[in-house]
């Protein structure tokens, strides 16, 4: 199953949500955030594709201010996540790979696109990482894209790259950039531009 977004005909301005305030994608059915408050656009063991689209000013408690993606794949081309707000992990996005012993991997792939004044507010003790990117145990890859200007409480103002999410579960978390801006971002604690932490690569 697949989603797609046209600029032409869909913005995501505005939204908010538990998890995901903007976009919640998820490639496993029947996975306990089932009945977390999440939307407004879900989708269950699918795709999303994303191009000329502006997800802006979204919020959410929890992570992924913009687009939280569990499991699934999302696609950004020319996709600007900006402003986007979340309490606890990827203020604009959060890719998790896996959740526990699932068989499902989640990816990310931007391309010209920006992931620029986000922040992760650090809603609850110790958190408030990936002010841009969240990625945890998930593949992340930007190619032509700006992550700037983005702002975490606790690790990674621009990025938080790891794993071990789901423990007993060990998944390594990949973030892949290639011409490229990370730049102007800031961590209170590690990491202003990237934090790569447990089992990231």
């Amino acid at each position: 199953y697949g989603v797609s977004f046209n600029g032409y005909t869909a913005n995501l301005t505005g939204n908010y949500s538990y998890i995901g305030g903007g976009i919640f994608n998820l490639g496993l059915p029947d996975i306990p955030y089932i009945g977390y408050g999440i939307g407004p656009i879900t989708t269950a063991g699918s795709t999303v594709s994303l191009n000329y689209v502006s997800v802006d000013s979204n919020s959410a408690v929890i992570a992924g201010g913009g687009i939280a993606n569990l499991m699934g794949d999302v696609t950004g081309y020319n996709t600007y996540i900006n402003r986007n707000t979340a309490g606890k992990y990827g203020g604009g996005v959060m890719n998790i790979g896996k959740y526990y012993n699932a068989a499902q991997y989640g990816t990310l792939n931007l391309t010209y696109s920006t992931v620029d004044e986000n922040s992760a507010t650090g809603k609850y003790p110790y958190s408030g990482s990936g002010g841009g990117i969240a990625n945890l145990g998930g593949e992340a890859n930007v190619l032509y894209t700006t992550t700037n200007s983005n702002n975490a409480a606790y690790n990674g103002g621009g990025v938080i790259n790891g794993g071990k999410y789901g423990t007993p579960y060990n998944q390594t978390g990949t973030f892949n950039a290639d011409l490229s801006e990370i730049r102007g971002n800031n961590a209170a604690n590690n990491g202003g531009g990237i934090a790569n932490m447990n089992y990231g690569t």
